[in-house]
């Protein structure tokens, strides 16, 4: 999919709060990564991030993806949000994640 034209549009803010419901990233993650949390809360008013925080989200977004598709686990393997760890998920990844 082509995202040169929805990024430099800015996308809506409802994709990051997806995001951040999935715990894909965590919030702190978004925070820490991509868009400051005072800057998000900023950004609801016109309901759109800026092409900057929109290219952020998604090279974020994309690297989440090409993760668990190439290591074949979720959140819930790596211990987050009760699941348990698994063997397969190397110690340095569990680490970053926590």
């Amino acid at each position: 999919m082509n995202m040169i034209l929805p990024i430099r549009e800015g996308v809506p803010i409802a994709i990051a709060d997806e995001a951040v419901a999935a715990g894909r990233p965590t919030a702190a993650e978004l925070d820490r990564l991509a868009i400051p949390r005072k800057t998000l809360a900023h950004r609801r008013t016109p309901g759109r991030l800026t092409p900057e925080q929109s290219d952020r989200l998604v090279h974020i977004l994309r690297l989440v993806s090409a993760a668990e598709e190439c290591l074949r686990f979720r959140p819930a393997a790596l211990g987050v949000a009760g699941g348990s760890t698994s063997a397969r998920c190397p110690a340095m990844l569990r680490a970053w994640m926590s």
